[in-house]
């Protein structure tokens, strides 16, 4: 179960890149998760290492919250992020 819902993660994460692309697309993303140091916040930094190797673009990730994380991205603070 867990497995699968690392792979639909992981889909969604990289058809969210490769959505943005084109000429003169944002070159570097934002994406807010959980607590420094906490496994949602190493889960995106994993996913942001891939989407750099593999897209190019350049992801920061910021803490958060799943609770948080809407407000945060609706705010404009982060473009994408993990949500409850």
């Amino acid at each position: 179960m867990r497995t699968h819902l690392l792979r639909w993660i992981v889909l969604i994460a990289v058809v969210s890149v490769f959505g943005i692309g084109g000429a003169g697309a944002q070159q570097a993303l934002t994406w807010t998760a959980g607590p420094v140091g906490g496994g949602w916040y190493q889960m995106a930094g994993g996913f942001a290492e891939l989407i750099r190797e593999k897209a190019g673009v350049t992801v920061k990730v910021i803490p958060g919250g799943g609770t948080q994380n809407p407000a945060i991205i609706e705010k404009g603070d982060a473009d994408m992020g993990f949500g409850l």
